[in-house]
């Protein structure tokens, strides 16, 4: 019996030093790469500042990408100050459904009630992990946003 519980002990001791060894390199790693990207960060902020350009952060909401068009064009444009958000999400529906054959061929399977499904689902949903998240840079640059 003793021989069990030696064993026992032995093995635990083991696996239990294997885990805090494991989560103190995990630990390691984290803080590791964030100052990584912090100082990856530090030195991007500096090559923007010297073409006369700005980092800018979008929340990750599943819509970064249009936060960030909207943040731009409102910055970059001035005449289009007023574009929203909804503004952008309204053309990117009168794209889809006016040119839809352009866009077709991007998809599997390439019908128009897929592209309309997976517009509707990173549109109202927030699904960006999908084939229409994937096209959305090239339907957001073919919009006419201009409002």
């Amino acid at each position: 019996m003793d021989y069990l519980y030696t064993w026992t002990a032995v093995i635990f001791g083991i696996l239990y030093f294997d885990t805090q060894h494991l989560a103190s390199r995990r630990a390691e790693y984290s803080v590791s790469q964030t100052q990584g990207a912090v100082m990856e960060n530090t030195r991007l902020t500096s090559a923007l500042c010297q073409r006369g350009w700005e980092l800018s952060v979008s929340p990750g909401d599943g819509h970064c990408l249009m936060h960030s068009v909207v943040f731009s064009w409102q910055n970059q444009l001035p005449h289009w100050e007023k574009i929203s958000l909804h503004h952008l999400k309204t053309d990117i529906f009168l794209e889809i459904t006016t040119n839809f054959n352009d866009y077709l061929m991007f998809l599997e399977p390439p019908t128009k009630e897929h592209l309309v499904r997976g517009m509707s689902a990173y549109l109202l949903s927030k699904r960006y992990n999908q084939q229409f998240g994937d096209i959305a840079p090239l339907v957001i640059s073919n919009t006419n946003s201009e409002h």
